[in-house]
Parts: C-alpha cells; sequence; structure tokens
C-alpha cells in the first residue's frame, strides 16, 4: 500500500515484496496538496459517477495501477562464500561431494544451483548439483554446463531452475552435492566452516561425501571436508508472488465480463 518513507517526504508503494518509489510526477503533485491516496481516490470516484461502474470493475482498475507500477525484483542470494585462495585437489573420480545446511526462521526458494570455478575461467565438464531432504529425497537438480556458460558470480558458475525453483522449509536441514568428473575442475576441500561466510537465512552444517555420481551422502566418506564444491543462490519466501502480467490480464478479464454483462 502507499506509504511515506521516514524523513524523505516521498511517497511509495510498499508490499513484501519490497519498497518502489512512485515516478517523480507525484512528488510535484504532492507540492499541491495531492497525495497517492487521494489522487487514487479522486480518479476512481470521477470514473465511477461518469460510467456507473461497478465495485468489481473498481477493482479490476485498481488491479491494472498495482500492474503498473514498478515491481521488485527478487534479490537472489548465494548461499556461502569460501575464504580466499583454498585448498583444492582434483579428485580424479566420480563422486558426490558437498554438505548439510539449514534453513533459517524464514523459508527460502533455490533459484540458482553452482559449481566452483577454481581459476574462474570455465569448468572443464559439467556437473550435476542436487539438493535433498533429510529421508534422501531428491528435491531438486541442475547441470551446470562446461566452459563460461554458467553465470559467473564469485568463485562458482550457476545455473538457473527457471519456473522449477526448489521450496525449503524454515528451521529445516538439507543436503547439496555436486558430482565431480574423473579429471579437471578442482574441488575446495579441508575449508574449515568458520572460515566460510554464510548468507542470511541459511547455516552451514557438516560435510559429506560419498562414491558415485549424483548420489545422497549421509557421511563424509573421504575425510577431506568441508567439500564447498556445490553452491546455490536463493531468495527468502516463495516465489509465487503475482507477477505484474498475472494482475494485468485479472483485471481484464473482470472489466471484460462487466462490459459483457451490460451489453446483454
Amino acid at each position: 500500500m502507499p506509504a511515506m518513507l521516514p524523513g524523505t517526504g516521498s511517497w511509495a508503494l510498499v508490499s513484501s515484496l519490497g519498497t518502489h518509489p512512485f515516478p517523480p510526477i507525484y512528488e510535484r503533485l504532492q507540492t499541491h496538496g495531492f497525495t497517492p491516496f487521494s489522487l487514487l481516490a479522486s480518479r476512481f470516484s470521477l470514473l465511477a459517477s461518469r460510467f456507473s461502474l461497478t465495485r468489481g470493475t473498481l477493482a479490476a482498475l485498481t488491479l491494472l495501477g498495482i500492474a503498473a507500477l514498478p515491481q521488485a525484483a527478487h534479490a537472489q542470494t548465494p548461499a556461502f562464500t569460501p575464504p580466499a585462495g583454498p585448498i583444492t585437489a582434483d579428485l580424479s573420480a566420480i563422486i558426490t561431494v558437498g554438505y548439510t545446511f539449514t534453513v533459517g526462521a524464514s523459508a527460502i526458494s533455490v533459484t540458482d544451483l553452482g559449481y566452483f570455478d577454481v581459476d574462474l575461467d570455465g569448468l572443464t565438464s559439467s556437473h550435476v548439483v542436487s539438493i535433498w531432504n533429510g529421508a534422501g529425497t531428491q528435491l531438486g537438480t541442475g547441470t551446470v554446463p562446461a566452459g563460461v556458460a554458467g553465470t559467473l558470480t564469485g568463485d562458482y558458475r550457476y545455473v538457473s531452475l527457471g519456473g522449477s525453483p526448489i521450496a525449503l522449509s524454515a528451521n529445516t536441514t538439507y543436503t547439496i552435492g555436486a558430482t565431480t568428473t574423473a579429471t579437471g575442475d578442482e574441488t575446495p576441500i579441508f575449508v574449515s566452516v568458520g572460515a566460510v561466510a554464510a548468507a542470511s537465512g541459511v547455516s552451514l552444517g557438516a560435510a559429506r561425501a560419498t562414491s558415485g555420481a549424483n548420489t545422497f551422502a549421509t557421511t563424509d566418506a573421504f575425510g577431506a571436508g568441508h567439500y564447498m564444491t556445490p553452491n546455490f543462490k536463493f531468495i527468502l519466501g516463495s516465489t509465487s508472488a503475482p507477477e505484474p502480467g498475472t494482475l494485468a490480464l485479472l483485471a481484464l478479464g473482470i472489466v471484460g465480463g462487466v462490459v459483457a454483462k451490460r451489453r446483454k
């Protein structure tokens, strides 16, 4: 809903998605005694009186107005940042390495999965990265492509999960694992938990490693952890908030229904 930004004298739309300042035109109108509330109310009142609009139509127009406002982009945050210059090794085997992590007080949605790029110059091979729950059920997976096709953020190449983010519950522990290859693409080993910076909303747990590709690990079978090989990006909360286009289509549907009814 519209709200005055403290200490600024400016209006913005404040919602669960963030704060979106109104365009400069509102600032000029405000100097003449108008506010976003009064502007919306006066315009809708005028429309209603001229065209005898129903409450349903006014609601649709409100949705159209909201859809036209700038929408805040979800901030995608890398979960973990290893220390600079970690010990790395070419494990020369097809194994799954990773770690457990715990989600904090708020649920999160994983939007991207990543693999460590030791020299930041691209990966020799593609790598599968997956997340499992505590029971070993795979919740989602992605393949980070070879070369520089993956998006580089920090020390990791990421692949987007697109429209299929992984929803993770609050106060719950999960396992992330990456599949290594027989040659190339060194992996960080013996990384101290205390040296890893965790983003707000998640915490690092225990090292995990096991033989085989894309396999759920319950222990560190090789004793060389932490393996900060995989990583992920996430947003707090759900990705299910309606997009502006969805709101606009809903509003147009309501208006169309009202118009069709009046023509009958």
